[in-house]
């Protein structure tokens, strides 16, 4: 057993004391609340558990943030069509994929708001400096560093991924397993050499942008793809809600639909209803960071009367 679980159930067993203490119905409540908290903190969903369940099992089944897929969708055509107005007349070697990996910071939501505030005010500052058109979306990822450290040998992707998140890691601010990446993914206009030398220039002057390769990213548009297919899936990665399965991503980028393992379990393999067994999913985000996530989003999009408050448009 680890030093975590060894801790955890130290605290559930003190928790459970001070319940059986408790000499008044508010006492009671507030220990309940505590215990319910603690436990959330510890539950992860099982393989294969789909994710409306899991967004219920956290309580927020009805919330309208990004994690709903149909919230997600929403979101993705207003984009697209955002896109369009903007893009649509340009060709695919004029326009460019940004992202920005900011820095990872402590769960709480006081925390990455401050950490996106800061992050996108930079943003603005370094296109209005460069003169180049923008529009993209902060984005948001709950992350496991103990995880990436016990995966890192499967391939490079994951072994990158770890570097990067802990040089860009607040050492003294972070859960040594558990923090949140916030980052940027958009589109620049970059229609000539100089303007693209000078956008990276004064992204690469940004001290916090500073301190790990892969930072920052430009890259061309897809060729074989038409300039309008090009934006809608823009649009769709952009506003996918970080942790678009409520599990831990294991590299860069979006990992595929359906995992193998998850593939099986559906099968039958692990299901109780087909008399197998239940296997908790190693890589899910337990219920309090669902719920924890799901705040930070409600959080971001409510900064903007049209609930889109996560948009950065320079």
């Amino acid at each position: 057993m680890s030093l975590a679980d060894d801790r955890a159930l130290s605290l559930n067993f003190i928790l459970t004391k001070r319940f059986e203490m408790a000499d008044s119905i508010e006492q009671l409540k507030q220990l309940a609340t505590q215990r319910l908290s603690h436990l959330q903190s510890l539950i992860r969903p099982d393989l294969g558990s789909h994710k409306r369940i899991k967004l219920q099992r956290a309580g927020c089944g009805n919330s309208g943030s990004l994690l709903h897929d149909d919230v997600s969708a929403q979101h993705a055509k207003l984009l697209f069509d955002d896109y369009k107005n903007l893009f649509s007349e340009k060709a695919n070697d004029q326009l460019r994929f940004i992202t920005i990996l900011h820095s990872v910071t402590s769960p709480t939501l006081e925390s990455v708001i401050d950490a996106a505030s800061r992050m996108e005010r930079e943003i603005n500052r370094a296109v209005g400096q460069a003169g180049v058109a923008c529009l993209g979306a902060t984005e948001i990822e709950v992350v496991n560093l103990k995880l990436l450290e016990k995966i890192k040998s499967l391939s490079d992707n994951e072994a990158r991924k770890l570097n990067v998140l802990q040089n860009i890691s607040d050492c003294s601010d972070v859960d040594p397993d558990c923090g949140v990446m916030i980052h940027f993914h958009g589109i620049v206009v970059s229609n000539s050499s100089l303007r693209n030398k000078e956008l990276r220039s004064a992204l690469t002057n940004v001290e916090d942008w500073a301190r790990s390769p892969y930072q920052i990213e430009l890259k061309n548009l897809f060729r074989n793809k038409t300039i309008t297919q090009n934006l809608e899936k823009i649009a769709s990665y952009v506003t996918k809600g970080g942790n678009e399965n409520l599990r831990y991503n294991a590299g860069f980028g979006r990992d595929l639909p359906e995992d193998t393992d998850a593939r099986i379990w559906r099968a039958g393999t692990g299901r109780a209803d087909e008399g197998g067994e239940t296997l908790t999913d190693e890589r899910a985000l337990t219920l309090h960071e669902i719920a924890l996530l799901d705040r930070i989003w409600i959080a971001l999009m409510s900064r903007r009367p049209d609930m889109r408050g996560y948009l950065i448009e320079s």
